[in-house]
């Protein structure tokens, strides 16, 4: 596995953003809404943080359900067990990788119903972040990006590094993967659904 990657100024300002007034900014139980998820379903989110996304989703899967927290920070992933161990939820597995490296989550191909890649496509190459996403989707699976918009804001991380929505298109297309919807998923943030 390759080093971790060097933190930038922002990402902490960002955690404190996302986990203080969130609703100003990206509320995920909003957001989840469009996911389409139900019982039973297996779900990775890659790039997880301190499991933002994690922490609600492992409870409307159920224990029939499976949530795959990937990070490559250890601290993240150490946030996100204490906070499953907190609310009772098993069905939780963290998983430390270098999204940048083929194969790294361990996930078998095709096995997942719903890949999120949230605000992950700026601070990584996105095309192999989203070849990992493609390899262990299902044949009828979602990939979700939810990303931060190219717009000035005096938070998040610098316009210029944000990925743009017709460039995260474009990568999804080049990776044989079909836009089905584009949300709103806050003024910040825009989302895309992609399917195979």
């Amino acid at each position: 596995m390759q080093s971790e990657p060097k933190k930038l100024g922002w990402v902490k300002e960002e955690k404190m953003i996302l986990q203080g007034d969130s609703q100003k900014f990206l509320e995920p139980n909003q957001v989840i809404k469009k996911f389409g998820l139900e019982e039973g379903d297996s779900f990775a989110d890659l790039g997880c943080g301190p499991g933002f996304f994690v922490i609600p989703v492992a409870r409307l899967v159920g224990e029939s359900g499976k949530v795959f927290a990937v990070d490559v920070f250890p601290n993240a992933l150490e946030e996100v067990k204490n906070r499953a161990e907190f609310e009772g939820l098993q069905n939780i597995e963290l998983i430390r990788a270098d999204l940048e490296i083929p194969k790294s989550t361990g996930i078998e191909d095709g096995t997942i119903d719903i890949v999120l890649l949230s605000n992950i496509l700026h601070q990584a190459n996105p095309q192999k972040v989203m070849a990992e996403a493609v390899r262990i989707l299902k044949k009828d699976g979602k990939i979700i990006v939810v990303d931060w918009r190219k717009i000035k804001i005096p938070f998040g991380p610098p316009k210029d590094g944000r990925i743009s929505v017709d460039n995260v298109k474009k990568i999804a297309k080049e990776e044989g993967l079909k836009l089905k919807e584009e949300f709103d998923a806050g003024a910040y943030h825009f989302g895309l659904i992609f399917g195979k």
